[in-house]
């Protein structure tokens, strides 16, 4: 397990409405950031507390000891937390007795976490306005990602569409083909010049409209027949009355 799914475990497990969780945050900004904890957590319900938690991540044993040998490094953020946990992966990453008494120890556990070693409750600096600062900071790239999340969901959305507007497109014109070819029995496929397949079709349609004005013609030649025919009648008729 990485770094990224233990974060993801952590926000699972420390998830809004009851808290606002944030990644990366420093003791500052700008040129006044100096430490960074891995991920800070605040109660936001009074029934909690306004509690703030700090985390820090570490995926196997050379990075714990590394963390173990400078704890010092921690404390300009964890100055400013009521709480300060450990996340590891499972249990094996920290051995018996090696935990400072200052800080928690937390474990991955189904997708949330799990409370190994309870963190005591610490008295806190007053926040700084750097301190501040930075968790506004966080908030705005927090808000500016969640943007860039959305727009990339709905170009997704229009590729996903115009894939199938494309794929609808394509079974259409199979099945025209398909059509053709049966009714033809011409496979387009085997006919190595495209242009004397529609000289032929263009030929054939031209004789379909010859031979419906050649049908056209007959059936005026034969209302001209009945009409002399009736003419013929009616002269027949006048001749005997004479």
């Amino acid at each position: 397990m990485n770094a990224r799914e233990v974060i993801e475990h952590l926000r699972f497990h420390i998830a809004p409405p009851s808290f606002c969780f944030l990644e990366q945050v420093a003791d500052g900004t700008g040129a006044r950031q100096h430490r960074w904890a891995d991920a800070v957590a605040m109660s936001v319900w009074p029934s909690r507390g306004y509690d703030i938690y700090g985390f820090e991540v570490k995926v196997s044993r050379y990075d714990w000891l590394s963390e173990l040998r400078s704890p010092e490094k921690s404390a300009p953020v964890q100055n400013f937390c009521n709480r300060w946990f450990i996340a590891t992966p499972d249990e094996s990453i920290i051995h018996p007795g090696e935990l400072p008494p200052t800080w928690g120890h937390m474990i991955c556990k189904g997708k949330g976490m799990k409370v190994v070693h309870p963190a005591p409750l610490l008295t806190p600096k007053p926040l700084s306005a750097e301190f501040v600062a930075s968790i506004l900071r966080n908030f705005a790239r927090a808000d500016e990602n969640d943007v860039q999340r959305r727009i990339h969901e709905e170009c997704q959305k229009v590729r996903d569409s115009e894939g199938d507007y494309s794929k609808k497109q394509y079974a259409s014109l199979k099945k025209t083909v398909e059509d053709f070819e049966a009714a033809s029995g011409i496979r387009i496929a085997h006919w190595d010049d495209g242009k004397e397949i529609g000289e032929a079709v263009s030929t054939l349609r031209n004789l379909k409209y010859q031979v419906q004005n050649v049908e056209l013609a007959i059936k005026s030649c034969e209302r001209i027949a009945e009409m002399l025919k009736t003419v013929q009648t009616l002269a027949d008729l006048k001749e005997s009355v004479k």
